[in-house]
């Protein structure tokens, strides 16, 4: 649970970046409740500079009109911010793919709770190496007051490399890890200053926030 003071950190890793890659195929999902519907708020960011929209790898963010963003870097890009209305209330399921086909050339997807709300193709991306730490819950590299963190709850947040959805989908309330998992993090408890991973590649530091029950 994320009360809008906390977030986690995961320690920088190829496994985590997407903008240096000229080919390959990535999917970022997972369950989140956001108690703050009308407020702009970072699910996950990972940046190569954390200042400039236009050197951030990727974030998936909750906007103030009440839509979900799937950005990712370049501004020039009409496809790097693909947005979907968002209903204000209930846990929902985001999966948000990607698949490069060159440094600056590929396709992108997002789905909520299943079904495919939009795609597009993108001709801009920045190429850089994303080299700040993940950031779950919040917007990095700056003071607290502007970082726009989220208030809610979030489950089952699932990287792999690999696009697991091509069509609509029933999103699975508990997420595996496979070959292709980057990094799961269930958010089961153990440590309560830990998120585990369930590859055990990549456990984030907890600042703040609490693991709770009644998840999806």
């Amino acid at each position: 649970e994320f009360d809008g003071a906390s977030y986690i950190t995961v320690p920088d890793h190829d496994d985590l970046r997407i903008g240096d890659k000229t080919s390959g195929d990535w999917t970022i999902e997972g369950w989140f409740r956001s108690d703050s519907p009308a407020t702009r708020q970072y699910l996950v960011s990972k940046s190569s500079n954390p200042t400039n929209f236009d050197y951030n790898d990727y974030n998936i963010v909750i906007e103030e009109d009440g839509t979900l963003t799937w950005e990712t870097g370049d501004s020039q890009d009409l496809c790097a911010r693909l947005n979907i209305p968002l209903p204000p209330t209930g846990w929902h399921h985001f999966a948000a793919t990607l698949s490069a086909t060159g440094s600056n050339t590929g396709t992108k997807q997002l789905y909520l709770d299943g079904v495919r709300q939009a795609s597009c193709w993108y001709t801009h991306k920045w190429p850089g190496l994303a080299i700040f730490d993940l950031r779950i819950g919040i917007m990095p590299g700056v003071p607290m007051a502007s970082a726009l963190p989220f208030n809610g709850r979030l489950d089952e947040l699932r990287f792999s490399s690999v696009v697991r959805y091509f069509s609509d989908f029933t999103p699975e309330t508990r997420l595996e890890a496979d070959s292709y998992t980057d990094a799961l993090w269930n958010f089961d408890g153990g440590q309560p200053d830990v998120a585990a991973d369930a590859t055990s590649q990549h456990d984030g530091a907890v600042t703040g926030g609490s693991i709770v029950a009644h998840c999806p």
